[in-house]
């Protein structure tokens, strides 16, 4: 990711990182052959800032979705923040990784543990992301913000980037 300072001093990029390392799951859209998107709830295996690693098996139908196109999107919500991720994603079959993001919780998934043989990652790469911040202070100044605009018969701009911004990574 690219760092991306604006004029009010916020670097939105890394603000994007925090925001994604505080979820914990998400939702992995892909587009099946048929080119209808299909999303699907995922657990957060690790994010290293530069990349988001699930954990999956080599018998579900996301590993054929995943082999006909690459292009894939990643949201993440909470009761007052938002994020949309675009970006590539690709399979991964690497035992050293595996046991690297191993987690007990996995187990249900996969009764034989970290060696199991169906276990395969996939690794999200975005290439752009957008956020909402809604939270603390941030839903203070929206309100302000929206008050403010309402009482001058205006329309309320969405230009603050503590709450919210595009970023190229």
């Amino acid at each position: 990711m690219t760092d991306t300072p604006n004029d009010q001093g916020i670097d939105t990029t890394e603000k994007l990182r925090r925001m994604v390392g505080e979820f914990r799951t998400a939702m992995l859209i892909t587009r099946p052959g048929d080119g209808a998107p299909r999303g699907r709830p995922m657990s957060i295996a690790a994010f290293d800032d530069e990349q988001l690693w699930f954990v999956t098996s080599k018998e579900t139908s996301l590993i054929e979705e995943l082999e006909g196109d690459a292009g894939a999107a990643v949201t993440m919500q909470s009761a007052r923040t938002y994020v949309a991720l675009r970006g590539l994603v690709g399979l991964v079959d690497d035992t050293d990784k595996v046991r690297e993001l191993w987690s007990e919780t996995m187990r249900p998934w996969f009764p034989e543990g970290k060696t199991s043989p169906r276990i395969v990652l996939v690794r999200f790469e975005p290439i752009s992301g957008e956020y909402w911040d809604m939270s603390g202070l941030q839903l203070v100044r929206l309100l302000y913000r929206a008050v403010k605009a309402y009482g001058a018969g205006e329309r309320l701009e969405h230009d603050d980037p503590a709450g919210h911004a595009r970023v190229l990574m």
